[in-house]
């Protein structure tokens, strides 16, 4: 099986934005803005969501440091 450095791999980069977007969310309930009430972001986490399983479901490769 072929190997690709991290930084290749979609679901890597899903999980990372996913998990950006969770501080920020945090970040901006602190401050008072409630991020959720907005319907676009449902559809952000939902699209990053299918993404990730996508990118899990079709990958053939290996990733390395």
């Amino acid at each position: 099986m072929d190997s690709k450095k991290w930084y290749q791999s979609k679901g890597i980069w899903t999980g990372v934005i996913t998990a950006l977007i969770g501080a920020g969310t945090a970040i901006a309930q602190l401050l008072g803005v409630d991020l959720n009430s907005n319907a676009l972001f449902g559809v952000i986490i939902s699209v990053l969501g299918a993404l990730g399983l996508y990118a899990r479901a079709t990958a053939d490769t290996t990733i390395k440091k």
